[in-house]
């Protein structure tokens, strides 16, 4: 029986190597082992008996080989992002795509994680396309007590929320329907200036400015923008006390806001837009700005005369005070140590002097090192 199963198998592998190579298939090459497993294979094919005997040549064991990667090709995990504490280094956050985390002094003391579009995630709905970002990053206020954050949380608008690190409090302080974006602290860390958005996406979607007190109990409008709004870093003359440009793309106008004060003035406003952006400075103790724009249109008139401006918090509209020399460099400053705005400009026939200005616009020529 044993002679018969391995004649019969002989004759088949032999003619099964014939039709392959007249179909054009090369026949499989064995190694010895691969050959001792293949006929271990195909003899108990052909006699499935319990009876039937082995062959008694033990194949060779095949060996697993462990591979040990170098320490290039090892893989790594991506480190975490550093937490961004707020002014004391108490508490930190850290954001993973839609996820706030925050934590009390370091990553093993999670105080709160919030979802920035739990809304739509809790109502199982599709999230809108300009909302897909979770809204701006969350900021620290100037004294490190709290945290401003704006998300979809409680409803389909993105709204602005506040965390109190001295008692774990998240509390919301506006309820939509438009979006809160924009968001900027007062120095003294009381309010949340913000913009109202009609739709987030490209273009100019500001649709109001507002003031949200950080203990949730007032939402104040301040103006309706042209187009935006900017407040540069440069712009608090106070706690709570600040110019904002009606600003997109130009600038159409610049607002005074005084908060304790609930005032809000409009220094100047303009039709065409003009461009200050880098070509001005402030005096932060009384408020006064000179700045160089372009071209500009003020109340139906139009000030062909390119030249340097003064405007005042008590005053309105900006007034000119020199023309601009298109051969003077931009570099004019705000000089606390000698109280005054250092034009670019040399005066006439006095050569080392240049033009300055106190603020309260009155004009003189001194000796400056630029």
């Amino acid at each position: 029986m044993k002679e018969k199963a391995i004649l019969i198998f002989i004759v088949s592998s032999f003619l099964w190597g014939c039709s392959s190579s007249e179909v054009g298939i090369l026949p499989t090459v064995f190694s010895p082992l691969s050959m001792q497993i293949s006929t271990i294979s195909s003899t108990l094919t052909l006699s499935p008996a319990s009876t039937l005997l082995l062959p008694t040549e033990t194949p060779t064991p095949i060996q697993t080989i462990t591979l040990i990667p170098s320490s290039t090709s090892s893989p790594t995990m991506t480190p975490l992002a550093p937490l961004i504490f707020n002014k004391s280094g108490s508490h930190g956050y850290d954001r993973i795509g839609t996820d706030l985390l925050i934590y009390s002094s370091s990553r093993d003391n999670l105080l709160m994680e919030v979802e920035l579009l739990k809304y739509y995630q809790d109502e199982e709905l599709h999230v809108p396309i300009d909302l897909l970002s979770g809204g701006p990053n969350p900021e620290w206020s100037p004294n490190g007590r709290y945290l401003s954050i704006i998300g979809a949380i409680d409803g389909p608008s993105y709204d602005l929320y506040v965390f109190d690190t001295l008692d774990n409090d998240f509390i919301r302080l506006t309820d939509g329907p438009n979006h809160a974006m924009d968001m900027k602290w007062t120095l003294d860390s009381q309010w949340i200036i913000h913009s109202a958005y009609g739709y987030i996406g490209s273009g100019c979607p500001h649709e109001s400015v507002w003031a949200a007190s950080v203990d949730g109990n007032e939402v104040r409008l301040l103006f309706e923008p042209i187009s935006g709004i900017r407040i540069n870093e440069d712009f608090w003359i106070g706690p709570s006390k600040f110019y904002v440009l009606d600003s997109c793309f130009t600038e159409y106008g610049l607002y005074l806001v005084d908060l304790d004060q609930d005032e809000v003035i409009k220094v100047f406003e303009v039709e065409s837009g003009i461009l200050i952006d880098g070509f001005y400075d402030i005096d932060p103790k009384s408020g006064a700005m000179v700045f160089l724009p372009s071209l500009m249109n003020y109340d139906g008139l139009v000030f062909y005369e390119q030249g340097y401006y003064i405007v005042f918090p008590t005053w309105i509209g900006p007034r000119l005070l020199m023309p601009f020399d298109y051969k003077a460099e931009f570099n004019f400053l705000w000089d606390e140590d000698l109280g005054l705005f250092v034009l670019g400009e040399p005066c006439p026939d006095q050569t080392g002097k240049y033009v300055a200005v106190n603020p309260d616009g009155e004009m003189l020529c001194i000796e400056y090192d630029y």
